[in-house]
């Protein structure tokens, strides 16, 4: 993906269980990224983008969740320059406290939290800022997993943040792999404000560019259609006793990741939930 001079901006108000369905919709979309406005939730499309298609898709969409009792308005759509998409977005990105132990922010924010991991993410879209309850559930679920020196594989790195959490408590090694070159160029430009870049392998393409030597952790954050193709891969990427975190699965998907984990071998050992979202820890039988 080249960095487009304009992007579609699109933004609904929906507040709870319909902001995290119209979220999730926009990414099947195939939006490069979201935020979280007041109210509401923005997602971003590079242009040139098929608008009308686009905002019909979403009416249809918004127009039966209202129907079943959710209250969202109708997308507004707009055509943002690319220096004016970057500032308008930042307003947005704040500090936020993760866990026990992280605080990510942006480079920009001047941040003193004693005692906790201060992360600093500067992404190339408005995404994979720690903000998402996905995120954030994949990151609790790690602090107590992450050992001195144990090896990482981060699927979908996207800015590079879980990567980097991954080696500040104490990772050995982290490979990471994302489909899009342009946010591997930003996990490393996030790996080295964060002074890590010597100890993440990164790597563009799907899992199978990855070589498959066992790792103590694996995790995912994607979405439920790419982790029931990944799945059944996992084993190969995991020691006997390593653990493996999943997550971007909507609550009422989990169902369908779970079984996927049963037929591959695993067991879900934890799981945690955010809003609409849910993450689980699965070990293998």
């Amino acid at each position: 993906m080249n960095n487009p001079e304009t992007w579609l901006s699109v933004s609904v108000s929906a507040e709870g269980g319909a902001r995290e369905a119209v979220e999730n919709y926009l990414f099947e979309l195939g939006c490069s990224g979201t935020d979280r406005i007041p109210g509401g939730v923005r997602g971003w499309f590079p242009e040139p983008y098929d608008r009308a298609r686009l905002e019909q898709a979403l009416i249809s969409f918004v127009d039966n969740l209202n129907e079943i009792g959710e209250q969202c308005s109708r997308p507004e759509l707009a055509v943002v320059e690319a220096e004016d998409w970057s500032a308008g977005w930042k307003q947005y990105f704040k500090p936020v406290r993760i866990g026990s132990r992280f605080t990510v922010k942006p480079p920009w924010e001047q941040v003193v939290d004693q005692g906790r991991i201060v992360i600093d993410i500067n992404p190339a879209l408005a995404f994979g800022t720690g903000t998402h309850e996905t995120t954030q559930l994949v990151m609790e679920l790690m602090e107590p997993l992450v050992t001195p020196g144990c090896r990482v594989l981060d699927c979908g790195t996207g800015s590079g943040l879980l990567a980097i959490a991954a080696v500040l408590l104490g990772a050995g090694s982290v490979r990471a792999f994302d489909i899009d070159q342009d946010a591997l160029d930003n996990a490393v430009e996030n790996s080295g404000l964060n002074t890590v870049s010597d100890r993440i392998e990164f790597i563009c393409g799907t899992l199978d560019r990855v070589p498959p030597d066992p790792c103590d952790l694996v995790f995912a954050n994607i979405n439920r259609l790419v982790l029931v193709e990944l799945i059944p891969s996992f084993s190969s990427y995991l020691d006997r006793d390593g653990h493996l975190i999943l997550s971007g699965i909507l609550s009422e998907e989990a169902h369908i990741i779970r079984h996927a984990l049963e037929m591959a071998g695993f067991g879900v050992q934890d799981a945690r939930r955010k809003g609409e979202w849910e993450a689980v820890r699965a070990v293998r039988r």
